[in-house]
């Protein structure tokens, strides 16, 4: 039986009763919340420090505390509930899905007292390290310890005497922002945002923008697609279909309306608890970590890396001087400052990369021979596009570019109407995979998927990573699909469901194992027909691309019922 190797590793980990590995620390998450600051939490601030993390649209997930033991964690939920946040939770922290960072420590307060955040943001990026009375201030992240080291000289002149270069992890370290410091970043209205320049000047975010629709595609807003906390109330095909389920388990006994409702989100609440699948599906979930190489590694991570960490990138790209790295050098340098005569050097670059690439082309798209000025980031943009799909070095289009450039990069990039014929790569910008649900369905996926990994072949592994760049297109610049794409999802979901559904009419074993996915399989497809929704899109369109976003999600473990 062709389940029995990620079926072994799903029963490994829950039947012999093998508990997810130990996290290095535990936090409080108590909600997600719109317009609040650290204010707003002043009688749980009593019990430990409280922080937030940025979600779209001016959303903040908001935590509390740091320990060490999951116990001393489970303690300090029960009052947080008992102050009416009824949904917080404990959340794992695990130090191996995050990246060691170089830092500098410049002081360690005591956050129940007054803090002047006013001079603290003066050093530069505040980032906080907490535990049960102080909290740790650092400055950065710095992308090589000499840039620290470098740097730490002027924050000593600051009147931080004692501070230190500290190596930290991207888990463990929390970004300071206005909900704690009450001091508001500065937003850059131009084309080309400031960086981080030899100076040492302090950079500003990409803009972000409200989403809107630029033709048939949806700009990019943000790296985080926060998952949706209520499903529009009309008829849903995705919402019937879950409804049925729901009650040929006897989990919901309302109307097959295809309305989400209270009935719906009762139903859905029943089958998790009931299902001890679903559950031992969680904790595969838990264990489950992205282990794809990343290709030419040594390029790509520069080029990631160019809108946060400037000085860095631009040493590697300069090491590397292959023509690709010099086009995203000259980006650097191009929005490193106004100084005009930047351009000379980026103008050079540019063009030298173009010649490089272009070079005994026959079918080159312009006129490689001639001179180009880029002193608008728009042309550079446009050429970037034609240099990632003729270059010989594996590398992708990095998400913040979407970010930063939306429409600059949409021109560049989707020339063609479909997604399947815009063919180039685009870094995995972890599209949809913060939601749990989404972790659960692809657990459940790998797991009823006919092929073991070691089964897989060339043209599978290359399957996988064409759904993944879809994946990522379609979070970063989703667009109306064509009638084409739409019926061939259909096609898809129909064909797949009724082979799953008659496989688990004769088999047992196989249908304990499959409801979970089903479930999991509709829950996601209301949840992203209401991102889409969200994004602009109509609903007949926020459907399909939702559907089509689930065949890339699943489709490389369970197209083996199809073919």
């Amino acid at each position: 039986m062709r389940l029995i190797a990620p079926l072994l590793l799903l029963l490994s980990l829950t039947l012999h009763a093998q508990l997810p590995p130990k996290a290095d620390f535990y936090t409080v998450q108590v909600g997600t919340f719109a317009n609040v600051t650290s204010a707003d939490f002043d009688d749980l601030a009593k019990e430990s420090f409280v922080y937030a993390e940025a979600a779209p649209d001016d959303f903040k997930r908001v935590f509390i505390g740091r320990y060490e033991t999951e116990t001393e964690a489970e303690q300090l939920l029960e009052k947080v509930r008992k102050q009416g946040f009824k949904d917080a939770f404990v959340s794992s922290r695990y130090l191996s899905r995050g990246e060691p960072q170089t830092y500098i420590q410049i002081a360690s307060i005591d956050f129940r007292k007054p803090v002047n955040w006013s001079r603290h943001r003066k050093a530069g990026k505040l980032h906080a390290l907490p535990d049960d009375k102080y909290v740790r201030l650092l400055v950065g992240p710095y992308s090589e310890k000499k840039f620290a080291l470098a740097a730490l000289p002027s924050i000593r002149s600051m009147g931080y005497k004692d501070a230190f270069v500290k190596e930290s992890n991207s888990v463990a370290a929390h970004r300071l922002t206005d909900f704690n410091t009450g001091i508001k970043e500065v937003e850059s209205t131009s084309e080309a945002p400031e960086v981080l320049t030899d100076k040492g000047k302090n950079s500003t975010q990409p803009v972000v923008t409200i989403p809107k629709i630029n033709g048939n595609i949806s700009q990019p807003t943000t790296l985080v697609a926060m998952q949706p906390t209520a499903a529009s109330k009309k008829r849903r095909t995705s919402v019937y279909q879950l409804q049925k389920m729901l009650k040929s388990l006897k989990a919901y006994d309302g109307k097959l309306d295809g309305i989400y409702g209270s009935g719906t989100s009762n139903g859905i609440a029943t089958f998790e608890t009931n299902s001890s699948m679903y559950n031992q599906y969680r904790i595969l979930a838990d264990n489950l970590e992205a282990l794809a190489p990343v290709p030419n590694a040594a390029l790509q991570k520069p080029i990631n890396t160019v809108a946060d960490d400037p000085i860095g990138a631009r040493v590697a790209l300069e090491k590397n001087g292959s023509p690709i790295a010099k086009a995203y050098l000259a980006y650097a340098l191009h929005t490193a400052s106004t100084d005009p005569t930047r351009l000379i050097q980026v103008n050079r670059l540019m063009n030298d990369a173009v010649t490089r690439t272009f070079e005994g082309v026959e079918d080159a798209p312009f006129d490689y021979t001639a001179t180009y000025s880029y002193d608008k980031i728009d042309q550079l943009i446009l050429h970037l596009g034609y240099l990632h799909r003729f270059t010989e070095e594996q590398v992708s289009a990095p998400c913040w570019l979407f970010v930063r450039h939306p429409e600059a990069t949409i021109a560049a990039f989707e020339t063609e109407s479909t997604f399947s014929g815009n063919a180039y790569a685009v870094q995995d910008c972890g599209a949809f995979s913060n939601w749990d649900n989404v972790q659960l369905l692809r657990a459940a996926a790998l797991t009823l998927d006919p092929k073991s990994a070691g089964m897989k072949t060339k043209d599978d592994r290359e399957k996988a990573r064409i759904l993944a760049n879809r994946r990522t297109r379609l979070f970063l610049v989703p667009r109306k699909l064509s009638d084409k794409e739409q019926q061939q999802s259909n096609d898809w979901y129909t064909m797949l469901f009724t082979n799953l559904d008659e496989r688990a009419g004769r088999d047992q074993l196989f249908k304990k194992l499959y409801q979970p996915l089903k479930f999991s399989f509709h829950t996601v497809w209301i949840d992203l027909e209401d991102y889409y929704l969200n994004r602009g899109f109509e609903q007949q369109d926020a459907n399909a691309l939702a559907l089509y976003t689930l065949y890339t999600l699943t489709g490389e473990h369970l197209d083996g019922y199809i073919d």
